[in-house]
């Protein structure tokens, strides 16, 4: 995931001059932004420099850096520069025990939804020794039309050992992929995810940063 971004010091706050191109590749690691208040991220889609607040103890993906500065990706962030020092890297269990994995989980931000289009994974124990088994909606919404809203739903459901802390989830018919692919990384207390773009109607995917729901009977 590429955006290209050149910030200059134009005004008091703004960040120095930055000539990399900020970068944020699939399969990120992720990092917290630490503090008590939230840190602005820098940004350029049209010049001038823009700057949007990123709050305190949000996940975000970690890309590359450039001197005090890194690019960082996240939740209705975009892409864009934060100072380094804000940014604390989140711990990985290579060999998460099977619990950690099991429970329902929903897009970071999203625990309160309507249950009529709740967007979520379910993670359980599956029918062997070892596997797990996903079963996972997710919903995308779009303008009003004619009085109603635009709504684009997906799905995901398949067996799946774990390796490590990476869940790999192939959709399958009478044994045959069936075009579906959703990666699961477990990172602390949230799982990455990354879809093919094959998993439902127009702009829905499953990519994107998870947390758990502690109470999924709200949902």
């Amino acid at each position: 995931m590429l955006l290209p971004i050149t910030i200059t010091a134009a005004a008091q706050g703004n960040p120095p001059h930055i000539t990399s191109r900020c970068d944020v590749p699939d399969g990120a690691p992720l990092a917290l932004i630490t503090g008590t208040g939230a840190v602005d991220m820098w940004h350029l889609d049209l010049p001038p420099a823009q700057n949007l607040p990123v709050k305190a103890g949000q996940p975000v993906y970690v890309g590359n850096r450039e001197g005090d500065w890194t690019c960082i990706g996240g939740f209705g962030s975009g892409y864009g520069w934060a100072p380094a020092a804000r940014l604390a890297p989140i711990a990985v269990d290579p060999n998460p025990p099977r619990a950690s994995w099991i429970g329902t989980w929903v897009p970071y931000g999203w625990k309160n939804q309507d249950p009529k289009t709740s967007s979520k994974l379910v993670i359980a124990a599956g029918p062997a020794n070892g596997l797990l088994q996903v079963q996972g909606r997710k919903f995308w919404f779009g303008p009003v039309v004619g009085g109603e809203r635009v709504l684009h739903r997906g799905g995901v459901a398949g067996v799946a050992m774990p390796g490590g802390n990476h869940l790999e989830i192939i959709e399958t018919a009478r044994g045959q992929p069936i075009g579906c692919v959703v990666k699961l990384w477990l990172t602390g207390s949230f799982l990455n995810a990354e879809d093919n773009s094959r998993c439902g109607g127009v702009n829905v995917n499953f990519s994107g940063i998870w947390e758990r729901n502690e109470h999924p009977e709200r949902e």
